[in-house]
């Protein structure tokens, strides 16, 4: 004797079940908490630690002398981030370019999720400061205190569109307690660009790019925009790039930057980010 078992499920059955349906949450956006400068909309997972090395060259224009910038280094820095809390991280960095001492807060406050009523973005807040530990020029001087101090807010919109491209928007605010010249703003407003597109599982080409709205009048400044490349080796991201930006914090980056790519004022870095989990 033969037995069959059917199974029937209404209509209603049906949207009930995508009603109760949680949101997913987007993942693998962006493979590092850096497009090549500045920050993406992640940070590390909860009590992971990030190391980084971030090195540039000089200019590719100073010639064959120079190996096209290879010969000498414009600018370092050294760097960890620590994840509190899977949205909520913590860094602290060191740049050779004025002896510069930074750190920064980022906080995730959402993240994009499919299905019905998730969000279309992810959105960070990140708050950091900047000091200035190298000797004033001017030593004779009686700089009033926290004149090497300055600050950065930045607020991120992103968005991944496909499993190859994700693309992000970063508003952002720089203030300097103190500035070269009387015309020089203290608080500089500029709006980024940045994004990444998937070549393959383990390598991505990246891109960003920021309009500064109210530049320094002590500065030939250009507009920094930086280009590169990042490979997941298993152990740790790799990335090459070239920027015309002389260094890697947001107050270099969007204060005093003066080389023009069509000028070949633009120069070779790149980065090694390691992971470690507690």
């Amino acid at each position: 004797m033969a037995f069959s078992v059917s199974y029937a499920q209404s209509l209603d059955d049906l949207v009930s079940e995508d009603k109760n349906s949680e949101p997913e949450v987007v993942l693998a956006d962006f493979k590092t908490t850096s497009v090549v400068n500045f920050h993406t909309v992640r940070g590390p997972a909860q009590k992971e630690l990030l190391f980084s090395v971030k090195h540039r060259f000089i200019n590719v224009s100073s010639g064959l002398y120079d190996l096209f910038g290879l010969d000498a280094v414009q600018s370092a820095r050294i760097g960890f981030e620590y994840g509190f809390l899977d949205n909520l991280s913590v860094g602290i960095g060191r740049s050779t370019r004025e002896k510069s001492l930074d750190g920064f807060l980022k906080y995730r406050f959402i993240s994009q999720k499919n299905g019905k009523g998730g969000s279309p973005v992810s959105m960070a807040f990140i708050a950091g400061t900047d000091i200035k530990t190298n000797r004033w020029k001017e030593e004779e001087i009686d700089y009033p205190s926290g004149s090497g101090i300055s600050y950065f807010y930045q607020i991120i919109f992103a968005r991944k569109f496909s499993e190859r491209i994700s693309l992000q928007i970063l508003p952002t605010l720089v203030h300097q307690n103190l500035v070269k010249l009387k015309d020089d703003p203290n608080d500089t407003y500029a709006a980024g660009i940045s994004g990444r597109y998937k070549i393959s599982a383990r390598a991505t080409f990246n891109a960003e790019y920021f309009y500064v709205m109210n530049p320094p009048e002590s500065v030939d400044f250009k507009n920094p925009l930086s280009l590169g490349f990042s490979f997941d080796t298993g152990g740790h991201i790799f990335q090459i790039n070239f920027s015309n930006a002389p260094a890697m914090t947001e107050r270099h980056a969007l204060t005093q930057t003066a080389g023009s790519w069509m000028d070949g004022d633009f120069a070779l870095g790149f980065s090694i980010y390691r992971t470690f989990s507690f």
